[in-house]
């Protein structure tokens, strides 16, 4: 029977290369009976080029899905989603049997979801720098840990879905197997080992340096949001970059692990062995004093500026002489 197959992430689990790999996958999946679906990201051409994937809004909204299994309502093949937006769409939902119903409706026999998890600090971290990158952060480390909850949001995802008959769950935590991550979503989707093509690059939408991280943060003191002059072009353009992991005192990450204890339980209960969350905490990097780049990283972020400046100072040139 067919499946609508959806990978719903979550953030930082490598859902950026996964989604490079589907988009450059497209045919063979084709060739095992999975249409890797239209979306935003259809007519992406660069591999490297960081999207939200082709399943963004599929259930965010009463009808959204049935509008998008429609034209596939005659066919034979599993369909397939991608976007880790999709796990925030799932944690506010409200009525989770209409999904099941509408993609019975297209003649789906049920839904196949896969999650990947991350060990509770590395990823607190992870997200920080996220929120620097893509979101105009300039708040400490600190914060961020005090704010993070998602264990929890793992943990009402599987009480939304788990009790509706038609769901179909796989859980896998992204720190075991962050090498085989392929090897892994090949597994869920049932096709044999190496229909996924590898990216030429490992590291889409990598983490940053230290470095890289204060000077995207003076830019989002100064301009606000603006990770597309910094921080996307050195992800980009420099993804084989070795990130930092940046900490907060042991103290605080403690603190975090503590308070997640509940939903670290009910998760885990719900894992394979072998990827339950672990314990994470890790002293701090020592290293706080100069600020390093490599002469690429100057190169990059350099040209970066002077091409937003050139294009400035072009609009600025046509206004004054329509004036």
């Amino acid at each position: 029977m067919r499946k609508l197959l959806l990978h719903i992430g979550h953030g930082k689990t490598g859902s950026s290369m996964l989604q490079s790999s589907f988009r450059l996958s497209r045919a063979r999946l084709a060739g095992t009976g999975i249409i890797y679906g239209s979306g935003a990201d259809e007519n992406v051409t660069d591999e490297l080029q960081i999207t939200s994937g082709n399943g963004t809004g599929l259930v965010s909204q009463p009808g959204a899905l049935a509008r998008t299994l429609a034209p596939h309502a005659d066919g034979t093949e599993h369909l397939f989603f991608s976007s880790e937006l999709l796990f925030s769409e799932f944690v506010k939902l409200n009525d989770p049997q209409r999904l099941i119903a509408d993609a019975r409706s297209a003649g789906f026999a049920g839904i196949s979801i896969l999650l990947f998890v991350r060990d509770p600090m590395g990823h607190a971290s992870s997200l920080w720098q996220q929120g620097v990158k893509r979101g105009g952060k300039t708040d400490p480390i600190e914060v961020a840990y005090q704010a993070y909850k998602f264990p929890a949001l793992v943990s009402k995802f599987l009480r939304t879905v788990q009790p509706v008959d038609g769901f179909e769950v796989t859980l896998r935590n992204y720190s075991a197997c962050r090498k085989s991550l392929l090897t892994e979503t090949e597994s869920w989707l049932g096709v044999p080992e190496g229909t996924l093509v590898a990216p030429k690059a490992t590291r889409v939408n990598r983490s940053m340096t230290r470095a890289e991280l204060e000077l995207q943060m003076a830019f989002n003191a100064h301009l606000g949001k603006c990770g597309d002059l910094i921080s996307d072009p050195l992800c980009e353009k420099l993804h084989d970059v070795d990130p930092d992991d940046i900490r907060p005192s042991v103290e605080v990450q403690q603190a975090c692990w503590d308070r997640l204890q509940p939903p670290i339980r009910v998760v885990n209960a719900a894992l394979p062995e072998d990827h339950r969350y672990r314990f994470d905490v890790k002293e701090p990097p020592s290293d706080e004093g100069n600020l390093e780049f490599t002469p690429e990283q100057v190169k990059v972020f350099v040209t970066s500026i002077c091409e937003r400046m050139r294009r400035m100072r072009e609009m600025n040139q046509k206004l004054q002489r329509r004036g």
